[in-house]
């Protein structure tokens, strides 16, 4: 079963003092290779991580958006240390209608933080 992750909100101005530790989030590791899930509303910014040292991919499957396009992410490969940032968008492309985005991975090296940005202007 996918793990689920919760998204950090990061408002438009944070609070105020800034303070150690405040703007840090965390990454989420899956329980196995049947990835994630994490709900999404089209403000969230989907952070994957290869924290391995070897090549490691992820596969998210397309949705249907409005019009009418649908494309699958297959086994998109991530070097060691390497970084992807899936926009705001995401939830158009591949988010299922129950609002939730999967992403199957190959090894639990994979780590995933998910960003909800609020008050920011799209």
């Amino acid at each position: 079963m996918p793990t689920a992750v919760t998204p950090k909100t990061v408002a438009k101005y944070p609070n105020q003092p800034i303070t150690a530790g405040s703007l840090q989030f965390t990454f989420t590791t899956a329980a196995d290779t049947s990835g994630f899930t994490v709900p999404v509303s089209g403000k969230e910014f989907i952070i994957l991580w290869n924290s391995g040292a070897s090549p490691f991919t992820v596969t998210i499957s397309g949705a249907r958006d409005p019009y009418g396009f649908q494309q699958d992410l297959t086994t998109y490969s991530l070097a060691a240390g390497d970084f992807v940032v899936l926009p705001a968008a995401t939830q158009q492309l591949y988010a299922l209608s129950s609002g939730v985005l999967t992403i199957t991975i190959s090894n639990v090296g994979i780590k995933c933080a998910a960003l909800l940005g609020t008050n920011l202007v799209y």
